[in-house]
């Protein structure tokens, strides 16, 4: 994936639109951009500016939501809502767990890589298992435990492999903008280190509250799990 391709478009779209003049305006989630058509027909859009989008000096914090539309159904996805996704695919088929981190592996870098490279099982993968309303039950307690609410919507279906990276590149994207390597931030590392950490953990049969709590946390960096191989990113 060609982040740095991904951010010049969305800055410049932002931009033609006058994002802080939204910003300043008051505006919220008021603009919309698609960014991808898959050819099962589902397809991702980007909703502007979000709650948390803000001008702090001379520096504007670019807060969007990513949505997916699939059946006719458009809902919010989120970092969590990827979790999630990532968390039952390995509890349901535990053989993915390899081919679903070299996944991982290829979208995080910079390039013209496959998604599916070097992976063998992802190719014929079926979405048919959706989380159960009891799984969904105790994703909702987790959240509610910690001041927050579930966005239990994106999580309806079991994505189909494309849908999953896409929505992963595009999620991720905000991170890469609004923190990046060179200032010292961690960027797209920050969410696919969650990602990791959620297939291994279901696939080492851990909970999952764990990887939603540092998902959400704010304000400082969770330091890496020594039960967790980040290696897949280097």
């Amino acid at each position: 994936m060609k982040y740095s391709e991904m951010k010049r478009f969305l800055l410049s779209e932002f931009n033609k639109n006058d994002f802080r003049e939204l910003i300043k305006q008051g505006e919220k989630l008021s603009k919309s951009l698609i960014l991808a058509k898959l050819e099962n027909k589902t397809f991702y859009s980007v909703q502007y500016p979000g709650y948390k989008a803000k001008i702090r000096g001379n520096k504007t914090y670019y807060d969007y939501r990513v949505d997916i539309e699939k059946n006719n159904i458009k809902v919010p996805l989120s970092h969590v809502n990827i979790i999630v996704d990532l968390y039952h695919k390995i509890f349901k088929k535990p053989l993915l767990k390899n081919d679903l981190l070299r996944m991982l592996g290829n979208i995080y870098q910079e390039g013209e890589i496959d998604p599916l490279f070097n992976t063998k099982s992802l190719q014929d993968y079926q979405a048919i298992n959706v989380p159960s309303k009891s799984t969904i039950k105790g994703l909702e307690k987790i959240h509610k435990e910690i001041g927050k609410t579930y966005n239990s919507a994106g999580n309806q279906w079991d994505l189909e492999i494309q849908e999953l990276y896409t929505g992963i590149v595009w999620i991720a994207l905000q991170e890469e903008i609004n923190y990046p390597h060179e200032l010292g931030y961690e960027g797209r590392k920050m969410p696919f280190y969650r990602y990791i950490e959620a297939v291994q953990y279901s696939a080492d049969k851990k909970p999952i509250t764990p990887i939603i709590q540092r998902a959400l946390v704010h304000y400082r960096r969770p330091v890496p799990l020594d039960d967790v191989d980040y290696s897949i990113l280097e």
